[in-house]
């Protein structure tokens, strides 16, 4: 409870953000912190998640009378008020007791100041309410009522009031009074040329009118027959840019459309002829590459009108036999012919199973049909060229995409997203064999099939979005696929595997400067003794035992007396040095 006079302030206050302002006093006092609420822009925001209350030495709480400021806070989130928006801070002390008075009881003066306290404030809140309420003048009479109409009769108008008693009451449409504001300045020129202001105008955009009307009337026939054939009229507006090809070509000295005409009109048309014949026309253009290749060999062409000449002539060409020599007489295209004719299925196999070149992947074969496990396509966008098979999870690329052992990508993500493609922060274009790839997101490396999704070699799909907050980084290793064939050691041209027996080892020769079958040294086993001969506390003796090549056994108790062993093959020579170290030299 508050234990000061409570001063007169208006227990509002309101201001005007410039943008960089956390700090916003008030005057009037309160009893709590929770006693205040604070807006931005009419939206109402939370203590100790947008702003907190200090005393004016930045201290939590209050001042000692009541008073203090809002301090809005800017990190880790900043919510200071952005310029021109306004904050308002306003009392709103509870309408509720929290003293109790009993008969009998004491009644201090302190309890008596701090209700008195309270319910002066209670009342300055409902002062600064009651400013912002709308109310009769004090000259209006006792008896108005004020009474907002009931919200059936009021919902979509705008309020009125009464001609007689002016208490408030539903006023007419909103839509109807927008209707009228729209068609304002059509009512003023109206309201002109009933009272002369502006008749001249008036009458010189009627008689404008009366024209256009009048044309109308005279086009009424053409407007009938125009709407009588508009199908006609849309086919044409449809094909317009083929309608303006035809008009050039009637400009034109020697018009195609006009020679069509005039053949038309001949008593044997050629295009009749072609009309009549045109299966084998087509058959012609289905194999118009054979024909190319006919007429662009003069050996194979002098051949076919060979032919010609025996069909038509009286040459008995019509046996088998006699067709058989003068299809022979085609020379090499012959056999081409027959090996295309023979393997037509599997020809036709390949030409549904590739697809051609594309920039992005077909999503249907040629035909339209639903493409089909192994069909092929060529990737043909820039710097991802590659040749695409179509698997259980779609196209894949057929080779390794990665050219060497591995392709490192890296991206630094500052916006949501899930999915990661194209150009890296160095340039380089993501690609890589769908499976045979490692994706890292802040150095957190992401499970396959579970966090990511990596099967269409050209993009990266997280399940959760990244970049939400900050800048995430993503690092791609993608590795190249490969088939290590079998080695043969005798396919090294620097080895001979000729001549081995067993247990030989290739050797080094550097005389044939080469490796070759040879016998290897027996294993030996060196153990050695130290000793002090002269009893000056320093090893001056070295004692070696050796397996002697295989030779000479050790014994158990041989061995345990060792110092130091040594396994090794021949080669090697031992020596101490002054300190009685241990030398070997190979």
């Amino acid at each position: 409870m508050a234990n000061f006079d409570v001063n007169s302030n208006t227990r509002k206050v309101q201001a005007v953000a410039n943008g960089s302002l956390t700090e916003f006093s008030f005057s009037f006092q309160v009893n709590a912190t929770s006693d205040i609420k604070v807006f931005v822009d009419n939206v109402q925001k939370t203590e100790s998640v947008h702003y907190s209350i200090k005393d004016s030495n930045n201290a939590a709480g209050l001042n000692t009378n009541g008073t203090g400021k809002i301090v809005f806070i800017t990190s880790p989130t900043n919510y200071t008020p952005t310029a021109n928006q306004t904050v308002a801070i306003k009392s709103d002390v509870p309408k509720s007791r929290t003293s109790v008075y009993t008969a009998g009881g004491n009644i201090t003066a302190a309890s008596l100041e701090a209700d008195f306290d309270t319910i002066t404030m209670q009342l300055g809140d409902n002062k600064e309410e009651l400013n912002r309420s709308i109310k009769a003048p004090v000259g209006d009479p006792d008896n108005i009522d004020m009474t907002m109409p009931v919200k059936a009769s009021r919902l979509g108008t705008v309020l009125g009031f009464n001609a007689t008693t002016g208490n408030p009451e539903a006023g007419p449409k909103i839509a109807d009074v927008s209707t009228l504001v729209a068609i304002t300045a059509d009512i003023a020129t109206l309201a002109d040329i009933e009272d002369g202001t502006d008749a001249t105008d008036a009458i010189q955009n009627v008689n404008a009118i009366r024209t256009q009307v009048q044309a109308v009337g005279n086009a009424a026939a053409a407007i009938s027959t125009v709407n009588t054939n508009i199908n006609s009229v849309n086919t044409c507006a449809t094909n317009i840019n083929d309608i303006i090809k035809v008009a050039d070509d009637l400009n034109e000295a020697v018009s195609e459309v006009e020679t069509v005409a005039n053949d038309l009109n001949e008593a044997v048309s050629e295009i009749d002829t072609v009309a009549a014949a045109i299966t084998n026309v087509n058959n012609v253009g289905n194999n118009i590459g054979n024909v190319n290749t006919i007429g662009g060999n003069a050996t194979n062409l002098a051949n076919v009108n060979t032919v010609g000449a025996n069909l038509s002539g009286a040459n008995t060409i019509g046996t088998v036999a006699g067709l058989n020599t003068q299809i022979s007489a085609l020379g090499p295209i012959s056999a081409k012919i027959t090996t295309a004719a023979n393997n037509v299925t599997d020809i036709t196999n390949f030409a549904d199973v590739y697809l051609g070149g594309f920039a992005t992947a077909p999503a249907n074969r040629n035909d339209g049909s639903a493409l089909q496990i192994g069909d092929l396509y060529f990737h043909t966008q820039s710097g991802q060229q590659a040749l695409k098979v179509f698997a259980s999870g779609g196209f894949i690329t057929a080779a390794s995409a990665i050219n060497g052992t591995a392709n490192r990508f890296q991206y630094a993500v500052t916006s949501s997203t899930t999915t990661i493609t194209g150009s890296d922060a160095n340039s380089n274009t993501l690609v890589y064999d769908a499976g045979f790839v490692d994706v890292y997101l802040n150095g957190i490396k992401m499970v396959n099939g579970v966090d990511v999704t990596v099967t269409n070699g050209t993009s990266v799909v997280f399940a959760s979005a990244i970049g939400v907050s900050g800048t995430d980084r993503v690092d791609i290793i993608a590795y190249g696929t490969f088939t290590l064939a079998n080695f043969s050691i005798s396919a090294a041209n620097d080895v001979v595997t000729s001549g081995v027996s067993d247990g030989d080892a290739l050797i080094y020769s550097s005389a044939n400067n080469r490796f070759q079958p040879g016998a290897a040294s027996s294993a030996e086993v060196y153990g050695f003794v130290l000793s002090d001969s002269n009893s000056d506390n320093v090893a001056d003796k070295l004692q070696i035992t050796t397996t002697n090549g295989g030779a000479d056994n050790i014994t158990n108790s041989t061995y345990n007396t060792f110092s130091d062993v040594v396994y090794a093959a021949t080669g090697f020579t031992w020596s101490l040095n002054a300190s009685g170290h241990l030398i070997a030299t190979i």
